[in-house]
């Protein structure tokens, strides 16, 4: 048995599998957000949708749009999990206030405004199943990093980034 454990505690070392969250590395500055805390007249439409490798499009139907303020905090998280795919412990609660977020139609389609101009980290998900009697889930994460200025509204389609 001291074996067996050995094996596997190699093996998820080697494989880099955590059974933890990691911890982060940058740290909140206020300062950083101050420039998101007030409501704004920017406004980004979007829609989120992903194409299957047989040509079938899934929409990001139902599900929940965020959009956080491009900070050196928010993108720790961006290239960490977003991109990597890393799980890392949960966020300062006090980036909570400048988080905006909404939940798209049932073609994927979504609109958050009264944003102050700068820029943002605009992220979702979509899932699907295949397969026959065993059904399977696929999904990939869509996203999008956007800037708006004040009164500009930005028309986007969010990407598949891994």
């Amino acid at each position: 048995m001291p074996r067996l454990l050995a094996a596997l505690v190699v093996a998820l070392f080697v494989s880099g599998c955590r059974a933890f969250p990691a911890a982060r590395r940058s740290t909140f500055k206020q300062a950083q957000y101050e420039p998101y805390a007030a409501e704004g007249t920017a406004k980004i439409l979007g829609q989120a949708f992903a194409t299957t490798k047989g040509g079938d499009v899934k929409f990001a139907a139902g599900r929940t749009v965020n959009v956080n303020p491009v900070t050196e905090y928010s993108t720790e998280w961006w290239d960490r999990t977003v991109l990597g795919g890393e799980e890392l412990l949960k966020a300062d609660s006090r980036v909570e206030p400048f988080h905006r977020s909404t939940t798209t139609d049932a073609e994927g389609r979504f609109e958050i405004d009264n944003l102050p101009a700068g820029e943002y980290y605009v992220v979702t998900e979509v899932e699907w199943q295949y397969g026959g009697y065993d059904f399977e889930k696929s999904g990939v994460i869509l996203a999008r990093r956007i800037q708006v200025k004040d009164g500009q509204t930005v028309k986007t389609v969010l990407e598949p980034v891994r």
